[in-house]
Formats: C-alpha cells, structure tokens, sequence
C-alpha cells in the first residue's frame, strides 16, 4: 500500500469485514469437499471509512453488533479484514479483552512483566515501572498470587494499569473498565484524560456516552457495521441517546419529530438542526424552545409547549444560584386517557461535557414518602384532556455554567422509563456565578412536584428543605462560638473600622516598599481600604497599613482560628494532601522539593508561615534525611502545626534565630510575603540565618499587568487587609536584588490565569464568606446583594467569552501562582 499523506494517526479507508456461517460444523466439511456453498456470511463491517488525527482523542459508540471490536480488532492488528485499507502510525497500546496476554497461572507480578514485554517495553523499563503499576491497580497483597484467582474487576485494574503505563502515541480501550469497581473506574477515568491531554492519539469504546462527552473531541456512531454518524460529541450523542430511548419504546410506535407542537408560529422555532446557541444569543426575555430533532413522541399523552422559569414566574434560561428554576410542560391528551398516573421526568447535564448532574422523576417514590400509600400523594394522578405538569429546583443548587435540560411525560409508575412524550437535551440554561467563585460538585437537588388539572394543585412536601426566599438569611444567621463573627466581611468592618479606627492610627507608606521609589500615588479601594501603585516598579501596596498589634489581632480573631479547626486540621488529621487551604498545588511544591534538593543535596530547612505547616510536613515526607522546622508566630497555627503533624515548630523571630545560632540550608516562604507590610525588610531578616549558598523560595499569589491595568480591586488576589503586597514577576525579582547578594534567581509562573475576564465586574461587592462553625471542606460563599438582571446578563457573557479566550490570556498575561528561588551568594 502507498504511503498516504496526511497528519493522521490511524486511517481506514473502505474497510470490511464478513464471517461465514455455518448451519453445523460439517457443513464446513462438505463445502470443501463438494466445493459447493454451504455458508451464509455475515458482514460485521460494510465499507467503513475515517480518519483519526494526530492527537485526536475519538470515542465509538453503538448497540452490542453493531461492529465496534472487530473494528479495534482490525486496527489492532489481531484480526484480519476481508476489504479495505488501515494505516496506522505510531506505538499502539491496546485493551480490548480483560486480562488478554495475561496467563492464568502466572502471578499478577510476572504478568506484569511478560504484559509490559508484549507491549514493547524493555526487561529494565517494566522493573522500573513495576511499583506505580502496583499501587495504581491497589492489588499489592494480591501481586503475587495467580492471575486465575482474581475476580474479573481484579483482572480488569491489572490489565489496565499495565497497559496504560508506557506512553504510546496511540491508546485504544474497547470497554475495558465495566467490571472495575468505582473506585478504581473514576481512577482509571483520570488517567485516560491524562493521557488524553498528553497529545496521545485515542480510541475509546464505552456504552457510557457521558464519559465520551467529557474527553472525546469527536465521536462515531456505528449502527449494523456502517458509519450512521461521525462529528462533535455533542450532537452525535445527543442522537444516539435518542435513538435509545426510541428503541425502549419502539412497541408504542412512537414517531419523533423536529419541533414540538405548537412551536412553528412562535419566535425562535427553526426548521435545521441548528446547534446549541452562543451565549450572547441568551434573551431571558424568551421562551427557549426545543431543538429540532430532538422530540420523541409515542403518545397519547403530547406536550404542547415547555416553559423555563424563574422564582418571579418570568420566562428565562439565565438562573442564580439559589434561586428557582421552575420547569414546566402544558400538555394535551388525544385519544383515550391512560388508565395510570401521569409522571414527569427531568434531568440536567452539563453541557461542556455531558455530564450527568441530577435526575428526577415524580414516578418513583422519594425517601420521605410512604411507598405503601403510592397512589394516594394528591400529584400522582390521572391526566386529564389538558393540564400542566411542573418541576421546580427550589433552591438551585448548580455550579455556574452551562446546563442542557431534558424532559419527558410518562405513565406514574416506579422504574419505568417508556415515555409519552420525551425531549432530550431540548433545553439550555445558564447559571452564572454572581461574580464569586464556587467549587463544582455533586448536585441533590430539592425537587417539588406539582400537577395542574381539573382535579387541583398540589405540590409534594420537602423534608428539611429550607424555603428560598429564607436561604441567605439561614445562612447568615447560623449561631456562632460567643465573640465569633458570622463572615469575614463583619470581622474586616469591626477589627478594622469600630475597633481598629481606620484610618487613624495606621501607619503609612511615604515610598514605595518594593524600590523605594517615591513615584507613589493613590489607585483603587477595596472594602473602603486603600491600595497604592508604584510609577517605578508597579507594585501595589495597602497604604496605610495597619499596625503590628492590628495584625496579630486580625490572624487570631474569628475568620483564620475557625479555618484552622473545621477546615485544615480534620483534612490534615485525615492525611490528606489537600488540606491546606490556601497553599499551592501539590504539583508545584514538590517541584519546590526537588529543586532544593537537588541544589544543596542535605542539610535543614525552615519553612515560614504558611498555615499549619502543610508544605513543611509535605518537605519532611519527600526529604526524610533533612531537619526541617516550621516557624510562625501565630499561636493557633503553631498549636494546628504540631497536633496535625508533630511538627518541629520554632517561635523565634529571625533575630533570635541568628541569636541561637541556628542557620539553614533552605529557607521557604509560601503565600507569606503578600501578608508582609515591609517585604524587603522580612527577606532581609531571614537572610542573616540562611546559609552562603543556600536556597530561598519565595511562593505569593501573582497581580499581573493586566489586574494593575483592568481588574485591580476585583482580582482575586486582592484580599485586604490581609494582603498587603501584590506582586509581580519583575517588582519581586527587583525586590529581592535589594534585599541581599543572590545569584541563579529562577522564576516560575503557574496556575489557572491570573487575569480574566470576569475582573472587569466588581463580583467582591455582592459576595461575602461565612465564618466556619463546623467540620467543612471549606467556608461557605454567601451571596449578601443579589445582581441586578442586566449585571448577571453581563456576567454570565463575560464567562462565556472567558471560556473561548482563557488560553489566550494565560499565554499572554500568564497564570496566578508565582514562584522565585535564588541562591544566596
């Protein structure tokens, strides 16, 4: 075969595959022999032609025969096809069978072995790779016991933990991971993205079309052995899945249609198959209708029209957190009413991915009710001629983003999924964040369901539900300790302003901490507390700034002892490498590690600040042969320090440091200089007790150009009076230069952007931050103003275009950690 052009990865070009079938085997016999037909065929392929870039990651779904392994197969290389032309280019590694290649009565470890030689590694490479393949599969205590032993979910964390542990230019998965347990399949999901991400080229089978949305850029559809669809996952699923829901109903005939009834006079409603729209295209003004083509329709139940709505009933897809979103299905009956209840079901997915949020259905019963009594809750009814069937979400508990809704009407009855009526992905709505940025998550929505019709109104009961209009005002009146503030923002009013006497009483810059420089002049406030900008070097500073026994008393009043206790210390009880709050990613930190390290060899580090000592234990893990100290003069910290990590804690200010002796090899300060009113003057005190050709590092959150620029107050990184110093790349580097002799000055820059659209919208004006008052994961956003609807229209516009240019900014701006290590000369 000549060699084709093209930057591809895999090309299949008019590719079949047909079996012969015999009645019985001596059919086979007797065509030999009477050199006559006895066989029908089969075609497991007709005439499938693609091709799969370089780097592109393809998901492959289908119904069981539809062609999808001996598709993987040919590809493969282990099986031969009938016609056409596969071209493949590149180290290929491949699961298509649990535990193929593996010997039954080999242990797990020479499986591992002879598997890694299979796949083209060396003797060498598999011994080195053999323990992270180990701990990844979570079978050490089973490793050396025969591969025959192990239940298939065993079998299947072996075979993919070897498999997926060289790096190939192409990765190939036939539905590998349906046996593992879900603990290691979400594991085993993360490290296909990883790879993913990688640049690798990918094949990946799987009935569950949400994994594929989430890590497929494309995805192909094969129906019988013949392409039925190929292109964006988003659409190719959204068919598919709609084809599956026809195929559970096909005995009520059903028919699907391109618009649902009624829709064709009204505004919006399109004849194409338009895709989902832009987010500039979003008019809460309007009613948002289905898409064409997504409606299934088996009767004799039909929905005339849909309605997305607000608290306020207003027609809207642009919701805030915490408010309602109300969904609601006017329906007719034509022919004769269904002798069961009617029901309605909904569901919410993320549209980024595809990922399934919640489900709800007033068909099956919920924890509160009594499923003996099914038919007795006033909602559950028959349909009449005409009524109206409603979802409400009551609060919204949705992450900001983008969501596709799908809905459906069928017969109230528990488990049952034969729909009347279905509209699937037909939906979208938008939730914008309010300008505070939250942490997604699982969803349990509180769902109250209501049906409309001649018989009257009833709406289910919630047990424990709190009522919206009541939400934010529970949360801020949650009790606290005696003493306690409830949120931030009250600690920030009554230690700085009633108690401290802001202005008065501070102290205040006369020139620039950074170069000295007396180009100073007056920039931005926020929470009414002044930031200066330097002319000369760009760097912003609290001006005035509050004094020593300010500090202290803000470190050890409410909002930081409470963070301490119910929210880092049980993490860090529990050895989980997340638990500081505010530190850098883990990533980062053991880069920090390892260039130390590999710099000085060994000796003693001291790392200051930094909470409740996190990275220090993190730096006592990775370096056992090193002393390492973690030094702070916040009491609580140095108390959550030593309970958390048996910590070796010092006190001392620098000048008793260097008074005692004590000099070290490694001095690091990460998210502590922000905290610092006189930066030069901090870095100066430690360098009197770090070593000649010892290492400094120095972590802070990054203010870019842009934030000074654009954002100032509204960055994330401006959080007075608690930060005092934003920096940037060049006004630290230029600051340490001042600070003492140093040489090998490295800088790094890490993170999500450091500027983003979003900075445009003063989002610190409607948000605060509870106090935590219990064991958490982390303190609680409330929203104290809600927006005005024409604000969150900006709001949730600037996310959306964020979304399409992020790549952009953190290329040309740069990200929102930055990290400086220099020697000391």
């Amino acid at each position: 075969m000549s060699e084709p052009k093209g930057d591809y990865s895999i090309r299949v070009a008019n590719l079949s595959k047909v079996y012969r079938v015999y009645p019985r085997p001596l059919d086979m016999l007797r065509e030999i022999v009477q050199r006559s037909p006895h066989h029908t065929e089969f075609a497991a392929l007709r005439d499938v032609s693609f091709e799969v870039k370089r780097g592109d990651v393809m998901g492959i779904i289908g119904l069981n025969g539809s062609g999808k392994s001996t598709l993987l197969k040919i590809i493969t290389g282990t099986l031969d096809k009938t016609a056409g032309e596969v071209d493949v280019r590149g180290r290929v590694s491949a699961i298509l069978e649990l535990g193929t290649g593996f010997h039954p009565e080999y242990t797990g470890r020479e499986n591992i072995l002879t598997g890694g030689l299979c796949l083209g590694m060396t003797r060498d490479e598999v011994m080195r790779k053999m323990d992270g393949i180990i701990d990844f599969s979570g079978l050490r205590e089973f490793i050396d016991r025969p591969f025959k032993t192990y239940s298939s979910g065993m079998q299947a964390r072996l075979t993919f933990a070897t498999a997926t542990s060289i790096d190939p230019d192409i990765l190939i998965i036939d539905e590998a991971l349906a046996a593992g347990d879900a603990a290691f399949v979400q594991r085993s999901f993360s490290r296909i993205r990883q790879i993913c991400k990688s640049g690798c080229t990918a094949l990946l089978v799987s009935h569950s079309t949400g994994m594929l949305g989430q890590v497929c850029n494309r995805v192909l559809w094969l129906d019988q052995g013949s392409i039925h669809m190929i292109g964006d996952p988003l659409s190719v699923i959204r068919q598919y899945d709609l084809n599956i829901h026809h195929l559970v109903s096909a005995y009520r005939n059903p028919v699907r249609t391109g618009v649902e009834p009624g829709d064709s006079s009204r505004a919006g409603a399109s004849k194409s198959e338009p895709g989902i729209r832009p987010m500039s295209e979003f008019d809460p003004a309007t009613l948002y209708q289905a898409a064409p083509h997504s409606v299934f329709r088996a009767g004799p139940v039909i929905i005339e029209r849909v309605e997305l709505l607000n608290q306020h009933g207003q027609a809207t897809r642009l919701f805030s957190p915490w408010d309602s979103l109300v969904i609601r299905a006017h329906y007719r009956c034509d022919g004769e009413i269904p002798d069961d209840t009617l029901g309605m079901a909904m569901s919410l997915n993320r549209k980024a991915d595809l990922l399934a949020i919640c489900h709800g259905s007033s068909a099956n019963p919920d924890s509160y009710e009594d499923t003996a009594h099914y038919n007795r809750v006033p909602f559950r009814k028959k349909p009449s001629h005409a009524g109206v069937m409603e979802a409400r979400l009551q609060p919204l508990q949705l992450a900001p983003g983008e969501y596709l809704v799908s809905l459906g009407l069928l017969p109230g009855v528990p488990g049952n999924l034969q729909f009347y009526e279905y509209h699937h992905f037909a939906y979208e709505i938008a939730v914008h964040s309010g300008g505070a940025s939250q942490t997604a998550g699982f969803v349990y929505p509180l769902v109250h369901w209501s049906h409309n019709s001649s018989n009257g109104v009833y709406e289910s009961p919630t047990a424990g539900a709190v009522k919206p209009a009541d939400w934010r005002e529970h949360l801020l009146q949650t009790t606290q300790e005696p003493g306690q503030y409830k949120s931030i923002n009250e600690e920030i009013d009554s230690v700085c302003f009633r108690e401290g006497g802001y202005p008065n009483g501070w102290l205040r810059h006369q020139h620039c901490p950074c170069c000295l420089s007396t180009r100073i002049i007056s920039a931005f406030l926020k929470f009414n507390l002044e930031h200066w900008v330097c002319g000369e070097c760009d760097f912003v500073f609290l001006n005035p700034y509050p004094p020593p026994q300010l500090l202290d008393r803000l470190y050890n009043a409410a909002y930081y002892p409470a963070v301490r206790r119910f929210v880092e210390l049980p993490k860090a009880k529990a050895g989980r490498e997340d638990a500081a709050l505010f530190s850098y990613p883990i990533s980062v930190m053991l880069r920090i590690i390892e260039e130390a390290r590999s710099s000085v060899g060994t000796g003693r580090w001291l790392e200051v600040g930094g909470g409740i000592g996190s990275f220090a234990h993190l730096v006592q893990q990775r370096l056992p042969d090193w002393s390492v100290f973690f030094n702070e003069t916040n009491r609580v910290s140095l108390d959550a320090a030593r309970e958390a990590y048996g910590l070796a804690t010092l006190s001392d200010s620098p000048a008793e440091l260097k008074a005692r002796g004590l000099e070290f090899d490694v001095i690091s300060a990460i998210d502590v200089l922000e905290h610092t009113p006189d930066p030069c003057e901090f870095v100066r005190q430690y360098l009197q007790v770090l070593r000649p050709g010892g290492i400094l590092v120095i972590g802070v959150p990054r203010f870019s150009r842009l934030n000074r620029l654009i954002s100032q107050e509204s960055s994330s990184a401006v959080i007075p009076p608690y930060h005092l110093s934003l920096f940037n790349e060049h006004n630290l580097v230029r600051l340490l230069n001042r600070a003492g002799p140093f040489e090998n000055v490295r800088v790094w820059v890490d993170g999500i952007p450091a500027f983003t659209l979003l900075d445009f919208v003063k989002t610190w004006q409607h948000w605060d931050i509870k106090v935590p008052d219990a064991i958490q994961d982390q303190p609680t956003g409330v929203q104290v103003t809600p927006y005005p609807e024409h604000v969150s229209r900006w709001l949730n516009a600037l996310g959306a275009a964020y979304e399409l240019t992020r790549d952009l900014f953190l290329e040309v701006d740069g990200g929102s950690l930055l990290t400086v290590i220099a020697r000391k000369k």
